[in-house]
């Protein structure tokens, strides 16, 4: 099986007429600005697989999920979709995710959250947003929605 470039992309859109649910989430999203984008970079696949998995629960409130395999693809792409938030494995090949949350820090308003296995690592000292692994969906969920302020937008 061939394994995809180190600037492989792969953009998840969210269906037509699912935006909202109910009347109200209607007025809520038309009185909003438009729905976060989210970014998932990793350049394993099976952590950016569980990554989008465990979003599955706040996914309707999302515009799109996208995925990058590098923390340069990631960069980019980031930048093109004005993503809202990065979830950013620390080992990226070409840009780590510390480095990746400092290029994004000083030109965009986009956050990243960098996801370690060792907690004890030390690039990981100068992020300010981090998740340990193990994590569990809940938690994932949980941070995604706090740095991205969907309770409120929820609840408006």
């Amino acid at each position: 099986m061939r394994q995809p470039s180190s600037h492989h992309l792969q953009a998840r859109r969210r269906p037509p007429g699912s935006l909202s649910s109910s009347p109200q989430e209607a007025l809520t999203s038309l009185s909003a600005a438009r729905p976060p984008v989210l970014l998932v970079a990793s350049s394993n696949r099976e952590l950016r697989s569980y990554l989008v998995r465990c979003l599955r629960p706040i996914e309707e409130r999302l515009d799109e999920i996208l995925e990058a395999v590098d923390g340069v693809a990631a960069l980019g792409l980031a930048a093109q979709a004005d993503a809202d938030l990065v979830i950013a494995d620390e080992l990226l090949p070409r840009l780590d995710g510390p480095s990746l949350a400092r290029a994004l820090a000083e030109g965009s308003s986009t956050r990243v959250l960098v996801v370690s296995a060792d907690a004890d690592d030390v690039r990981r000292r100068d992020v300010a947003e981090r998740l340990d692994q193990p994590f569990d969906q809940r938690t994932l969920c949980q941070r995604v929605s706090s740095l991205l302020s969907l309770e409120e937008k929820g609840r408006s």
